[in-house]
């Protein structure tokens, strides 16, 4: 069903969402030089576990590492400077970076879709996530070869690492497709279980350039969902392919799909 525009819902859904993660700034603060795990940091928020480094980097502009890293630093050039510790309060949140321009944010289209689980056939691919286009290739070419690309199948890109606190070439993605059950196949492909039952938050974006992904995922994560009423859930985030996949117009036709519950 179309989820309302999150800029038309009252202002106190993206109050709740910040002030939940201002009690995680304030706990980093008072607790700068203790162990923080993120288990706890998620504990305090209400946040979903699975994805917690990327809410909290989408709201302050940091990761929970890089905002502990800083304090820390900061708190120990202030101690050498004054002779005492500080209590490494500083600004508690960033401006994020820039997301999409106000035309593409104004067309975005998001609405809360019910998921099934899935069967999927995928492709693992290890580096950059641009480089992702090797594993889609090996996919597509194993697909036809079975007669498995069909209308009704979807095409899939789930990707597992944030690109902030995971080497380049250490980041795993997915290139995947949707099979029927008891489908055979021979590595480098392999099928599974894609466990994604609920409801989610389903982005469509078109584009041309590349550079965009990075950008709807932030306007979903940070822009769309803070302001819907809705947290994100612990369930898989990946993104649907529309259209020809061959992609003759250049253009590219994306679901970005964010896993969702109540806030």
């Amino acid at each position: 069903m179309p989820a309302p525009d999150p800029d038309e819902r009252p202002n106190s859904f993206r109050d709740e969402y910040m002030r939940r993660i201002g009690l995680v700034v304030d706990f980093i603060s008072a607790n700068l030089w203790q162990d923080i795990t993120i288990d706890d940091l998620a504990g305090i928020s209400h946040f979903s576990r699975a994805h917690f480094d990327r809410i909290f980097l989408d709201a302050t502009g940091e990761t929970v590492t890089q905002r502990i890293g800083r304090l820390r630093d900061e708190a120990a050039r202030r101690k050498r400077r004054n002779g005492a510790r500080s209590n490494g309060r500083s600004a508690r949140f960033f401006n994020p970076p820039d997301t999409l321009d106000d035309e593409m944010a104004k067309n975005a289209s998001v609405r809360i879709v019910e998921m099934h689980n899935m069967h999927i056939a995928c492709v693992r691919f290890i580096g950059p996530y641009l480089g992702i286009g090797k594993a889609f290739s090996t996919l597509f070419c194993w697909a036809v070869e079975r007669q498995l690309l069909k209308p009704d199948a979807l095409i899939m890109g789930v990707y597992h690492d944030m690109p902030e606190i995971t080497s380049p070439d250490q980041l795993r993605s997915d290139a995947c497709i949707t099979v029927p059950i008891g489908t055979e196949t021979a590595a480098p492909v392999s099928t599974r279980p894609f466990l994604c039952a609920g409801d989610y938050a389903v982005g469509h974006f078109e584009f041309k350039n590349v550079r965009y992904f990075p950008r709807v995922w932030r306007y979903m994560t940070s822009q769309w969902i803070p302001a819907s009423g809705c947290q994100i859930d612990e369930r898989p985030m990946f993104e649907i392919y529309r259209g020809d996949p061959m992609m003759m117009d250049n253009v590219f036709r994306v679901d970005i799909c964010v896993p969702v519950r109540p806030l």
